[in-house]
């Protein structure tokens, strides 16, 4: 019995068992190993887009208005106070994800502030201007939007500011609450709950 095998070139044979097994196979030549893979090189850890603690306050104060200031989540803005700064185009703060301690304006306007978290460590409580988690004193055109305050004696105190300036705040439950004060910049007391 004869059997046809088809060759790798396309030719067809008949052949036997016997002659089957007789027969020779060139192998192909060995082909050279592969080349490794090189080994990958890794991506360096993504890094949240926006300004660090230090680098925030230098920011705006360069600002000459209509600039757009991002926070880097999870950073802490220690406290500051901007004087006397007008920006006719308002400048932006997004600080969602990131906290700001004590933050005072005085004098200032153009200032639209959207997210973040205010707050007043403990050290900071007393009397006069300690224990605010945010101060807005004589200020024009000035938005805080979508803010959290948590943990301060006064969590808001508005002195003097104009009718176009305006808060949207959350509290937290840690006593803060807001503090009108009369254009002689004096304020009502209020006092922490007992915890």
């Amino acid at each position: 019995m004869k059997f046809t095998l088809r060759l790798a070139d396309g030719r067809e044979i008949a052949a036997s068992i016997s002659e089957i097994a007789s027969l020779t196979i060139d192998q192909p030549a060995a082909l050279p190993a592969p080349t490794p893979a090189p080994e990958p090189v890794p991506a360096p850890a993504p890094v949240a887009p926006g300004l660090t603690a230090a680098e925030f306050l230098p920011a705006l104060l360069a600002c000459k208005g209509g600039e757009e200031l991002t926070v880097r989540p999870g950073e802490v803005i220690p406290g500051y106070t901007v004087r006397d700064r007008i920006w006719k185009e308002p400048v932006t703060i997004i600080g969602r994800g990131a906290a700001f301690e004590r933050p005072h304006y005085w004098g200032c306007e153009g200032i639209r502030h959207i997210g973040g978290t205010f707050f007043s460590p403990a050290e900071h409580e007393g009397v006069g201007g300690g224990g605010y988690a945010l101060w807005l004193r004589d200020c024009r055109n000035t938005h805080v939007v979508g803010a959290l305050v948590i943990d301060a004696v006064k969590g808001l105190i508005i002195g003097s500011c104009e009718e176009k300036s305006r808060t949207e705040l959350t509290w937290a439950a840690s006593g803060a609450c807001v503090l009108p004060t009369t254009a002689s910049g004096t304020s009502r007391p209020c006092r922490r709950p007992a915890r």
